[in-house]
């Protein structure tokens, strides 16, 4: 099946949506765990009364395996929906390969075209030397063997023209097909997460590591599979270079609008921190990953602790 645009975005759409249902599920069946943990080991809620905690672990149990359903039907739709939008990109990469190889056919038709033409022509230049030759022998057949060679040469001259024509076309066929898989290559690249490899974070880290036991938070959106990934991955890469991680990003939560990765810094902050969180964004940015400064408020108390905030993609 063929899928149009709008039939892409559409997908896209729904697979956001079920993803959504996924991850309020998911934070239900923390919610349930938490309801057994209390029933089970603590008096809160309950006040130590028997038959509340009871209550409370029923109520518990049932939101448990309510939420598991729909959390495992959730996980099924948003599988069969990404694997609608992969089918549907794998489509289009068909199409720009179909494309490619109907524009290398004709590459070659095109020089079939200008070596018959260079024959011509040579048989033309052959001819031409015969006039040339009989004009020699035959002094009162000059003037009609001299309009022959002037026409044998505008043969020739005509072919060229032909065979450079017949190239140019096949430098712009060719052309073509170098456009068309670099537009497949950045349609690929928009949808594909953000990674960051193990030998990229080795660099990373060795650029950062002048910089060891600088203090720094990560925050990410909680929602976001690709944010969270990425954002892992450079605190795995922060950590490589000794870098002293504080869980108080942990507590905090990031609202939507921020793309690409946020380094915050206090103006009044130390020159040091600020070189850290300078070197940071340029190491991301060298890694293909987008990384942009940004100035905490200066009303707020002076900290050296470089904020690291990881948003969408785009």
């Amino acid at each position: 099946m063929t899928f149009t645009a709008t039939d892409v975005e559409s997908l896209s759409t729904a697979l956001s949506r079920w993803e959504i249902g996924e991850y309020v599920f998911a934070t239900l069946v923390t919610v349930a765990c938490a309801g057994e943990y209390v029933a089970e080991f603590t008096d809160w809620l309950t006040d130590g009364i028997e038959e509340r905690k009871k209550r409370l672990s029923k109520r518990s149990t049932l939101l448990l395996v309510a939420s598991l359903a729909l959390e495992l039907l959730c996980l099924v739709r948003t599988n069969s929906l990404s694997g609608q939008l992969i089918g549907s990109l794998s489509d289009k990469a068909r199409s720009a390969d179909t494309k490619a190889q109907s524009a290398l056919d004709k590459s070659g038709i095109a020089e079939n075209r200008a070596n018959d033409a260079g024959i011509k022509a040579s048989k033309a230049q052959e001819k031409s030397e015969d006039a040339l030759a009989k004009a020699g022998k035959a002094e009162k057949s000059l003037g009609k063997v001299e309009s022959e060679a002037s026409k044998a040469r505008a043969a020739a001259l005509n072919a060229l023209a032909l065979a450079r024509s017949a190239r140019q076309e096949a430098d712009s066929f060719e052309k073509d097909i170098v456009s068309a898989k670099r537009a497949a290559a950045e349609a690929e690249a928009k949808l594909a997460d953000r990674t960051l490899s193990d030998e990229q974070l080795r660099r990373i880290a060795n650029k950062l590591v002048k910089f060891a036991s600088q203090e720094y938070i990560v925050t990410a959106y909680w929602d976001s599979k690709e944010s969270l990934g990425i954002a892992n991955r450079i605190h795995a890469a922060l950590q490589m270079a000794r870098w002293s991680y504080s869980d108080e990003g942990s507590k905090s939560m990031m609202l939507g609008g921020v793309v690409g990765v946020v380094v915050w810094t206090h103006p009044n902050a130390d020159e040091t921190a600020k070189r850290a969180a300078k070197s940071l964004i340029d190491a991301l940015n060298a890694e293909g990953i987008e990384a942009a400064p940004r100035e905490q408020n200066p009303k707020n108390p002076k900290s050296n602790t470089i904020a690291v905030n990881v948003g969408s993609k785009r």
